[in-house]
């Protein structure tokens, strides 16, 4: 088991356990342009979400600054879920992709994907399938003041799944 905290001069430290960063992510840009995409593969096990324990009680509820995030004042013009292998599990009901602070507030818990109700695109993520995020952050949304960390939520407990979430967006004004 990973020991986290963060010592006097406010450095961050893990001792044991994996890398915060366990899954790929990358980020492209088009010559010329300001319009930037962000793209994360993950598998079922491995994924965005909080990877710090800020208060040290041995739960983690916040991020290093190691996983992907949206930089503040960007607007995020869409973004895409392409499934490789099938998103399972017993109870699995699809995945919440939402905004997070680094302080592990919500801006918004399903603002790039809900897996049910309104916007509920992430149910039944089948092969082979690109499925368009419907999130109310997901398209021609300014993200805020804040850099929007992504983390998944799974409904349930996934036991397979890989694919690759893409955002698009452009950065805010410096």
């Amino acid at each position: 088991m990973a020991n986290n905290y963060t010592n006097a001069d406010g450095l961050a430290l893990r001792i044991g356990g994996a890398s915060p960063l366990t899954y790929g992510v990358g980020e492209s840009s088009n010559r010329g342009s300001v319009h930037k995409t962000m793209y994360i593969d993950f598998d079922y096990a491995n994924y965005p979400t909080y990877d710090k324990d800020a208060n040290n009680d041995g739960t983690l509820d916040s991020f290093s600054g190691q996983t992907p995030a949206i930089p503040a004042g960007a607007s995020v013009l869409r973004a895409f879920m392409q499934v490789k292998a099938a998103v399972t599990g017993g109870t699995a009901t699809g995945i919440d992709i939402g905004l997070f602070t680094k302080a592990g507030v919500a801006i918004d818990a399903d603002g790039i994907a809900a897996a049910a109700g309104a916007g509920g695109v992430l149910s039944g993520l089948t092969a082979n399938t690109t499925v368009v995020c419907g999130g109310a952050l997901a398209s021609n949304d300014n993200i805020g003041t804040a850099d929007a960390y992504i983390k998944f939520t799974p409904n349930g407990t996934l036991t397979a799944g890989t694919g690759r979430l893409v955002i698009e967006y452009i950065p805010g004004k410096p």
